[in-house]
């Protein structure tokens, strides 16, 4: 005689049926839907500005927007620039260097950066803080200056400019435009 391959069929449980019920019906009760968040969370929270992976940006000593691209697997800003020369105004160090439009412009040195390149090799790089539109907001942003002639766009927004506010969604590009009033350079 042979075995059947497949264990025997056992008993019904009805324990174990309403403990599945149960653990239906409260998973339901206290699941959220995805795209839908709570009053509360709404309430508590401004609403986030969704940007493309390109956006035009605002940059106070520019007359017009540039378009920059928004990279969340990047740490930091930089910022298309040449020609750069430190020099000394008192106690501080500055930074000169040639920019988009090739505009000449001068800002303190915040510091020194060390950036990881693809191909393994380091590089050191000046950073300076200057003021940037995104949408509707001004923010500070700290932005490392490199030549970035070889790459599309001359500037590249990373992570630490978005902090707080922003979503970025990688299929669209353009979904804002800067609208902040004017600044002094």
């Amino acid at each position: 005689m042979t075995q059947p391959l497949t264990k025997p069929f056992r008993a019904f449980r009805p324990g174990l049926l309403i403990g599945l019920i149960s653990y239906l019906v409260v998973g339901a009760a206290i699941a959220q839907p995805v795209d839908q968040p709570s009053a509360q969370l709404s309430e508590s929270r401004p609403a986030k500005i969704i940007l493309g992976w390109i956006e035009p940006v605002q940059v106070n000593w520019l007359p017009h927007p540039i378009e920059a691209k928004i990279d969340s697997g990047a740490d930091h800003s930089s910022l298309h620039a040449t020609e750069i020369q430190f020099h000394d105004k008192g106690q501080t160090t500055w930074v000169r260097f040639r920019s988009v439009d090739h505009q000449i412009l001068d800002y303190p040195l915040l510091r020194s950066a060390t950036i990881k390149r693809k191909d393994a090799t380091v590089e050191k790089r000046p950073v300076v803080k200057m003021q940037i539109c995104i949408d509707h907001q001004w923010q500070t942003v700290a932005v490392n200056l490199v030549n970035r002639s070889h790459f599309r766009y001359p500037m590249l927004i990373g992570r630490s400019a978005l902090t707080d506010g922003f979503l970025i969604d990688p299929n669209r590009t353009h979904l804002t435009q800067p609208q902040c009033a004017p600044q002094q350079p």
